[in-house]
């Protein structure tokens, strides 16, 4: 019952005060003789050695919620939160001070049988061959090449594999779940608190409201739109959809463009999106476009284009002539 006890105790700490905290820690979790390496130890290491100490549990650890239940990476991180109280009774104006807290975040883990391929979209982007570090990239020699993407669904949802990306230039080499720890290490949630002066004091000051729950469950949500399958992190994503663009002036001066969309620009006119089925009406517009703007070199260079290939039609749900209602549209329709 002691030991539960320091641990409610941990959970918020006051992060101005939480080197102190190690001195109240009972003597089954941190010996005395540790209390000087503890004290050096960042808010975020500390929290987690106390906190695996008494519910034996990792930082991070793979399991099963349940026996029937889907599989979980469980991954502990500390957060800041802001807790507003009143010093007395007396006082009516309540203050701020900023606090520190532990929280579990899961991300789902998928077996192939959950998480088919739903689209393949292909010749849509150039990647840098192998490219794991910036200076890979931006060595000069980098092997450019086109890749294939899979879009995998999950409970009627899209996700695509993250790509090591360095600003505009992506690799074809996939981000590792790793990544998930290593962010949860360094980021701590931090949030701006005005703190002239803490004048909480326990016993005396009254706690009015605190947002931990609401900061908590933004790290859930945000990890609810992330699968962990392959030894890569999935993230979702929106449809992708044919676009026609044009550039310039019209007679090979600019050119007419044939890519691969993710979202709609209220700027392009709604009749130059096409749904991932409607490859062939895409390619007849972009031709018809081309050429009756002279860009003849377009429609004689374009191969490969784009493709989004199929596999689970159920899947295309796009449809621009009610979806981007609001985008511009050409003259007399």
């Amino acid at each position: 019952m002691h030991a539960m006890q320091s641990w409610h105790g941990l959970l918020d700490i006051p992060t101005r005060r939480l080197r102190s905290f190690s001195k109240n820690i009972p003597a089954g979790i941190a010996q005395r003789q540790n209390l000087r390496a503890d004290m050096q130890l960042k808010p975020f290491q500390l929290i987690s050695r106390v906190r695996g100490s008494l519910s034996k549990r990792p930082v991070s650890r793979a399991g099963y919620e349940g026996e029937n239940a889907m599989k979980t990476l469980t991954i502990g991180r500390t957060y800041d939160f802001v807790q507003k109280y009143r010093p007395t009774k007396r006082h009516k104006v309540a203050r701020e001070r900023r606090m520190t807290t532990c929280t579990d975040i899961n991300y789902k883990m998928l077996e192939e049988r959950e998480f088919p391929v739903a689209m393949v979209v292909e010749n849509h982007q150039y990647f840098v061959e192998g490219a794991k570090t910036w200076e890979e990239v931006h060595d000069g020699e980098s092997d450019f090449r086109i890749v294939s993407d899979e879009l995998r669904t999950f409970e009627g949802r899209l996700f695509k594999a993250r790509r090591i990306s360095y600003g505009e230039v992506v690799s074809s080499e996939y981000v590792s779940p790793d990544t998930l720890v290593e962010i949860a290490r360094e980021n701590s949630g931090y949030v701006h608190v005005e703190e002239a002066a803490v004048l909480y004091e326990e016993g005396k000051s009254l706690v009015v409201s605190d947002d931990r729950n609401e900061r908590a469950k933004t790290f859930q949500d945000a990890a609810d739109n992330i699968i962990i399958f392959d030894n890569k992190i999935w993230d979702a994503t929106s449809e992708p959809m044919y676009l026609i663009l044009t550039f310039g002036l019209g007679h090979n001066h600019g050119g007419t463009g044939f890519f691969i969309e993710w979202f709609y620009n209220e700027n392009i006119s709604v009749e130059n999106y096409f749904r991932a089925d409607q490859r062939e009406e895409a390619i007849a517009y972009f031709k018809e476009t081309a050429l009756g703007r002279g860009d003849t070199e377009s429609v004689n260079d374009y191969e490969p284009a784009p493709n989004i290939r199929v596999l689970m039609p159920e899947m295309v749900r796009a449809n621009p002539k009610t979806d981007h209602a609001k985008g511009c549209r050409r003259r007399g329709k």
